[in-house]
């Protein structure tokens, strides 16, 4: 038996605009996003998605895709990615 594996990036909750944060988890809350889950200190998400109404989360989910990786953990204490900041975020 093979057991299959992802590779997952963990990135800063700072990326994401105040906005699109509070659109995220409402999108989650209401179970419109697949492949998403909450936590206490932020978002679990797939990268092989584009969320139209969420700009800044798409080009995160988008770079990190591009980079191979398949998850995305934005944590609140984990450090920012100076390569994914946009507009200050």
């Amino acid at each position: 038996m093979t057991i299959e594996s992802k590779t997952m990036a963990v990135i800063s909750t700072s990326h994401i605009p105040e906005d699109e944060a509070e659109e995220l988890t409402e999108a989650i809350r209401q179970d419109a996003i697949h492949g998403a889950m909450q936590r206490a200190d932020g978002w679990l998400l797939r990268t092989k998605r584009h969320i139209s109404d969420l700009p800044a989360i798409s080009h995160i989910l988008g770079y990190l895709d591009a980079k191979g990786f398949d998850w995305v953990l934005f944590d609140k204490d984990a450090d920012p990615c100076p390569e994914l900041t946009i507009d200050g975020h």
